[in-house]
């Protein structure tokens, strides 16, 4: 807290008195000690047209305000109090005025006091509302159950276990912090409806350069899955790939410099060369890009002879 002078007098309109408090907390703070004498303190504000007025009763949150029809701090003599007062509107102006009306007469006693802002416990009932904006950075440290529509213009920060069931616009950055999914099952991309009029849920992403992509699984129980591979891969070097699941099927669209093509995979292992150069083979033999089914596992090998660099796209289920 700040160490302050009160003023004697209510300051002249748009006046900036020393030790002035300027603070966009929800809460302001007042502490005050008696040396030679009672003293009465109010805090005062300086509204939007600068004119300085005194803080109502009805603000008073805790402390010491007897029958005082403003946020007033009645003190004895050697003796020390605190007044907690709302600021509804943050970014405004305060300070405090000694005046007549301590106790018993000593009313003209010296001070030493203290203003600051405050932060309070947010409680469940203050974001009861629909919609909760927030200009700065959000922290939500702990599990948090969020049901209307959450703006952030700027980071969103989630540390702890949050559930959110109504929509996110995040116009900046968005940073989820928290664990990393236990289960499979945990971890959910972002969806959207309706992408061919069909009501069907799907992915839509944002890339560099503007353009979007628009994803969709048509399976009614299926699980689909995809590898990308970007590899500078040795002589005689292997990629193990998945296999598919009993009754499912991969395919692998595959190239080096000069050679490539489009593998079928079976759940077995087994790899059939659907399209490509003549240099990709189902096989595993020398001088050729072989995609082969080894012990049930169906493997990418570079037997071109010197290191190639593979790019591929396997999708399986």
């Amino acid at each position: 807290m700040s160490a302050i002078t009160p003023v004697t007098s209510m300051p002249a309109d748009s006046a900036s008195p020393s030790g002035m408090l300027t603070s966009a907390l929800p809460q302001i703070r007042v502490q005050a000690k008696t040396v030679t004498g009672g003293a009465k303190l109010t805090v005062i504000q300086k509204n939007e047209g600068g004119v300085w007025f005194k803080v109502p009763q009805e603000r008073v949150l805790a402390g010491k305000s007897l029958d005082q029809s403003y946020a007033a701090l009645s003190l004895d003599v050697n003796e020390v109090g605190e007044i907690t007062i709302s600021n509804p509107f943050g970014s405004t102006a305060y300070h405090v005025l000694q005046e007549n009306g301590g106790y018993a007469g000593n009313e003209s006693g010296t001070v030493t006091a203290y203003i600051a802002g405050a932060s309070a416990a947010v409680s469940a009932g203050d974001l009861s509302s629909a919609n909760m904006a927030a200009s700065g950075t959000l922290t939500v440290g702990g599990a948090s159950t969020l049901t209307g529509a959450v703006s952030a213009g700027a980071t969103l920060a989630v540390t702890g276990a949050s559930t959110l069931t109504g929509q996110l616009n995040v116009n900046g950055g968005a940073k989820l912090a928290g664990s990393a999914p236990a289960a499979a099952a945990d971890a959910v991309g972002l969806g959207v409806a309706d992408i061919n009029g069909a009501a069907t849920a799907a992915i839509k992403e944002v890339f560099e350069g503007g353009g979007t992509l628009t994803r969709r699984v048509y399976s009614a129980t299926g699980a689909v899955k995809q590898m990308f591979i970007d590899e500078a891969v040795a002589d005689d070097a292997t990629i193990s790939l998945p296999v598919p699941s009993s009754g499912c099927v991969g395919m692998l669209d595959i190239a080096t410099l000069i050679e490539g093509g489009k593998v079928a995979i079976q759940n077995d292992g087994t790899c059939t060369v659907l399209s490509g150069s003549a240099n990709l083979v189902a096989t595993d033999t020398d001088a050729k890009l072989a995609v082969f089914n080894d012990s049930a596992t169906p493997k990418i090998k570079n037997r071109l002879g010197g290191s190639r660099r593979v790019l591929a796209t396997y999708s399986w289920s």
